[in-house]
């Protein structure tokens, strides 16, 4: 993996904007609308066991790379393998994160911000000294939408771009926002899953009473059958039925199948979205040992190429 700071520092232009100002107004309230009508937050995203996994697995194989400083000179890149930030990204970044913690939390930023992950390199008589990854927000920056040129901020105050180490999302957009729509409904099935075993999307079964029951009847079975077996603590009971009345349990059907199908799509939407192989992320319903093989291989070569 190669990181290095940017050493061009151009005047100050005079068109400049926000990466994506939808995108930022959406930050600042950490929510993002989808066609579901759920509004997706990072956090809640992060909830979904697929993304969550995807992000660990990317993050911490990054991480694990071993570390190389390459120097720009015109369009090449010139190893410096004396350089003083080798040790901070390889040993200890600064006196609270090591450089393998640090490495895996500016990859997350990258995989779920689209501003991408950021570190200020704080220099003493000019050599780095410690490399300090600040919450979300506190460094920004303002883009030149002609050149591509980028204007850092600290705390709204300006830096010197070459005393920022930036990760950027490799399509402009961080793969989460790419997926946000696949991950708002991998939401919703979710939460129609939870309601599914419960009361509230479903009914397990239904009372059939017969004709001439009274009202009175009526209300109190139903009253009896909820005290026996809706509650807490009430499985297995025996159902005591009068009067004629049936039980008729209500099984899968067609839909509810579909629905499962439905959940693993999204699995493997959100996995696609990310890159990475569907059974690195839990999916193993069609994977075997050739597909999984040549999929692992396929990580490890991307992998490799990050590396070098």
């Amino acid at each position: 993996m190669k990181l290095w700071p940017f050493s061009r520092t151009a005047s100050a232009p005079e068109q400049k904007s926000l990466v994506s100002p939808d995108a930022a107004i959406e930050a600042i309230f950490g929510l993002t609308p989808t066609a579901t009508g759920i509004a997706v937050s990072t956090a809640e995203a992060l909830r979904v066991p697929v993304v969550a996994n995807a992000v660990q697995l990317i993050s911490e194989a990054v991480a694990s790379l071993d570390v190389t400083v390459k120097r720009r000179e015109g369009t090449a890149e010139i190893d410096v393998s004396d350089h003083p930030v080798i040790g901070l990204l390889r040993d200890e970044a600064n006196d609270w994160t090591t450089g393998f913690e640090l490495i895996r939390q500016i990859v997350v930023d990258a995989l779920t911000s689209d501003a991408g992950g950021m570190v200020w390199v704080n220099r003493v008589g000019g050599d780095p000294r410690e490399l300090i990854r600040y919450r979300t927000g506190a460094i920004t920056f303002d883009l030149d939408t002609d050149t591509g040129e980028r204007r850092y901020r600290l705390h709204n105050r300006p830096i010197n771009p070459r005393d920022v180490i930036h990760l950027l999302p490799p399509l402009g957009r961080a793969p989460l926002t790419l997926a946000m729509e696949a991950i708002g409904i991998a939401v919703a099935l979710d939460r129609h899953a939870g309601r599914l075993f419960t009361r509230g999307a479903r009914p397990s079964g239904a009372l059939m009473f017969p004709k001439g029951m009274g009202e009175e009847a009526v209300k109190k079975a139903r009253a009896a059958w909820r005290a026996t077996h809706e509650g807490e603590d009430t499985g297995g009971r025996t159902a005591i039925l009068y009067d004629g009345t049936t039980f008729q349990p209500f099984t899968f059907t067609s839909t509810d199948s579909q629905f499962l199908e439905n959940r693993l799509h999204q699995i493997r939407e959100i996995a696609r979205a990310f890159n990475i192989p569907g059974p690195m992320v839990g999916d193993l319903d069609r994977a075997t040992w050739s597909n999984s093989e040549q999929k692992g291989r396929e990580l490890d070569r991307w992998m490799f190429a990050s590396r070098g």
